[in-house]
């Protein structure tokens, strides 16, 4: 929602931070999370190899994982169905998408680790 956009970019800020950290201690980092193009610019700050990878399923298993998921998390279809627009057409980032559709979460987890192991998915800053 616009009214948490500053709210977001501190928080990916200081995940960018933390990131950092962990990299400069010789971590293997990955930040799971929903990080748009929008909020890329404190992660392209950070002194190590950056991998942008944005999986990319359908809208209707999309809205069907998060209400899965349950507990206190994003499960009315409509934001989710604003967040997958705004992902569906990445411009110059779209090489940054695995699309997952059909695919179990090993299988996913697989081409997460084969497309970073590549190097196909560098973000160059």
């Amino acid at each position: 929602m616009p009214e948490a956009h500053e709210q977001n970019a501190v928080v990916m800020d200081v995940l960018a931070s933390v990131a950092e950290g962990y990299a400069k201690g010789g971590y293997f980092v990955v930040v799971d999370g929903i990080i748009g193009p929008w909020f890329l610019q404190p992660f392209k700050a950070v002194a190590a190899p950056l991998h942008y990878v944005v999986l990319r399923p359908p809208l209707d298993v999309a809205i069907l994982r998060c209400q899965e998921r349950g507990g206190d998390t994003l499960t009315d279809p409509e934001p989710i169905t604003a967040l997958h627009q705004q992902f569906s057409s990445l411009e110059q980032l779209e090489r940054h998408v695995l699309p997952t559709d059909g695919q179990a979460r090993h299988e996913t987890l697989g081409m997460v680790i084969e497309a970073v192991g590549s190097g196909k998915f560098r973000l160059v800053v």
